[in-house]
């Protein structure tokens, strides 16, 4: 609220200041359509925009030296030989005392300024409706027909100085004797053309604003100002076709109504004749026209814009110098950081370029989800990642997902929801280029990273992490329960990838997909085969196992790959588990199915 008071009063005092500056010579009705802008303000009390601004360290860091050292030695002398102060008075902690003393509850100063904010809007809110109320009333009472101008009717009325618009559905109130005026044809378009800009709404605008904003004079001098523009601007409309001659009359009529004692003086009153004569013969400049709405504009986005501390800002030269490697973490402000406490803070990791997160809405308030971009080297690696919405609270398990394919928003929300775990999705290697991951160091180095990330969440439980994975994550999967054995409790694949030899001999796939991963044949790069089978390292998967197969007969291609996983296992001891679903093909991707999500969920929920 405080940002937005500031901007508001900002605004109007721009506004002001333009108004005042180029109203000699810049279109008036451009100036007063410039208040349009203030007016959009004060309808919209929130900000649209950001702009980040380098974080500012509030505490310099001083490192310890020999100097620095004495003197809080000498602070701490100094502090020790202080005299005792004498004639201290006893206090008295009996019950007596404590029961009798009764506590005053002191009014927030907050709720003090909004009641005298209320009182004050309310009292000026009825004085200006009280009046109006007053003044259209008398009108009323006294007006006298006397004809219409351009279908809009047109009364005569004594109790006006000046002629004017006024009632719940506005008519033309006119002076005595500016209906016998030899101008009455001027006037009555003058007050027309309040009707054509809108002045009654923007007359009740004003009132509201004021009332609302009574203790702001930057609006209330922006009130009185964008009246003096609407009349100006009435000015500049009527004589904007009449020629020289016509001007001159215009301007002669206002000069007369100064001088008469009867005023029929159209507009605001006397005090700004002079001014008004000079708009009328004066030209107007184009470019000055065009430079105040640009000033306007570019004050208005200002005024919608917030400052924001850039999240992202490197830590001050040599602060880990003296700190131990792998202790600390980067945090806000340079500061080191033992561990972070939500996903926010990643962001002040070195490896993180953005942290994003969803609206809870998407997820109807069960789940938090973020977007997460790492960088390895000159790649950027996407991460999806779904939440408990009380993640904070509680340490929660962790399920690393490797879809063969980019799974659906509702897809990762009814992992969270059914199985109480964070969901840590790998996207994809290359955010820029689309590329695919390779299976091998590549994905495992992006793997490592997003993983010491999680491994340094205060809510995560590091014994409790899962990797479940698809056709290729399958692949990824198993090294994950590889290269992290003391944290991988169980792992899950569906569409296994196990024995890549076995696949190249006993399938027909297309030679481009093991010249993509391996760029040969087993006999040429036997090593790239071996590194990409769990098979060949099935003694180092040291936790449970579940493989979800599928009888139909389209996954020829990975035949026996399940069987080969579990007779490497079953051979140095390992618990590995094999369920044959029906699943018709179409269904069978990522879990998809329903018998393959109820096999998932149970078996996290037995190691979880």
């Amino acid at each position: 609220m405080i940002t937005y008071l500031l901007s508001l009063s900002a605004l109007a005092a721009a506004l002001t200041i333009i108004s005042i500056v180029f109203r000699e010579k810049a279109s008036s009705r451009v100036i007063y359509a410039a208040w349009l802008l203030l007016a959009i303000r004060i309808c919209i009390p929130v900000s649209l925009f950001e702009i980040e601004i380098p974080a500012i360290n509030s505490e310099a860091v001083v490192p310890d030296t020999p100097e620095t050292q004495q003197t809080h030695i000498d602070e701490k002398n100094e502090s020790a030989a202080l005299p005792d102060v004498p004639n201290q008075p006893e206090i008295n902690f009996s019950e007596d005392n404590i029961n009798t003393q009764i506590p005053i509850k002191k009014l927030p100063v907050k709720n003090i300024l909004n009641i005298i904010w209320l009182i004050g809007a309310c009292c000026v809110g009825l004085w200006l409706a009280a009046a109006r109320l007053i003044f259209t009333t008398t009108l009323w009472n006294t007006r006298i027909y006397h004809g219409e101008y351009k279908g809009k009717n047109v009364y005569i009325s004594d109790h006006i100085h000046s002629p004017c618009i006024a009632g719940l559905k506005p008519v033309i109130y006119i002076t005595p004797d500016a209906a016998c005026s030899q101008y009455i044809e001027l006037i009555l378009e003058h007050e027309y053309r309040h009707f054509c800009h809108g002045d009654t709404f923007w007359a009740l605008f004003r009132g509201l604003s004021i009332s609302l904003f009574w203790w702001n004079p930057f609006i209330w001098a922006a009130a009185v100002l964008s009246k003096q523009d609407g009349e100006l601007a009435c000015d500049e409309a009527v004589t904007a076709k009449l020629e020289k001659k016509l001007k001159a009359q215009y301007a002669h009529m206002i000069f007369e109504a100064a001088a008469s004692s009867r005023k029929y003086s159209i507009g605001f009153g006397t005090g700004h004749i002079k001014e008004r004569m000079l708009m009328i013969t004066k030209n107007k400049n184009c470019v000055l026209s065009t430079l105040a709405v640009i000033l306007s504009v570019l004050f208005w986005l200002c005024a919608f814009t917030v400052p924001v501390e850039a999240k992202n800002v490197p830590l001050p030269d040599g602060i880990d110098a003296d700190l131990p490697q792998g202790e600390f973490l980067d945090g806000p402000n340079g500061q080191p950081i033992e561990s972070y406490k939500s996903f926010d803070d990643l962001i002040f990791s070195e490896n993180v370029v953005s942290v994003n997160k969803h609206p809870d809405s998407l997820y109807r308030g069960s789940v938090e989800k973020y977007d997460v971009v790492l960088k390895n080297g000159s790649f950027k690696i996407g991460y999806a990642i779904t939440v408990p919405n009380d993640y904070e609270k509680q340490k929660y398990p962790v399920v690393f997902f490797f879809p063969e394919l980019k799974p659906s928003h509702e897809y990762n929300a009814s992992t969270i929801t059914l199985n109480d775990c964070i969901c840590v999705t790998y996207m994809r290697r290359d955010l820029e280029k689309r590329e695919s991951w390779d299976l091998a160091e590549n994905d495992l180095s992006d793997i490592s990273i997003m993983m010491d990330i999680i491994l340094n969440c205060d809510f995560v439980d590091e014994s409790r992490i899962f990797a479940v994975g698809s056709s290729n994550g399958s692949v990824l999967s198993m090294y994950m329960a590889r290269s992290y054995s003391e944290n991988i409790c169980g792992v899950a694949i569906t569409h296994p990838l196990c024995d890549w030899k076995l696949m190249y001999q006993t399938s027909d796939i297309h030679e481009d997909f093991f010249e993509y991963y391996c760029s040969g044949s087993p006999d040429e790069v036997p090593e790239e085969y071996e590194k990409r089978s769990a098979v060949t390292f099935a003694d180092e998967i040291l936790c449970p196992v579940i493989i979800i197969d599928y009888t139909d007969p389209r996954f020829y291609y990975k035949a026996g790959q399940a069987e080969a996983m579990k007779e490497a296992m079953d051979a140095v001891g390992g618990n590995c588990t094999i369920h044959k679903l029906d699943t018709p093909f179409s269904e069978a991707n990522d879990f998809k199915s329903a018998e393959a999500r109820e096999l998932l969920w149970n078996f996290i929920d037995k190691y979880k």
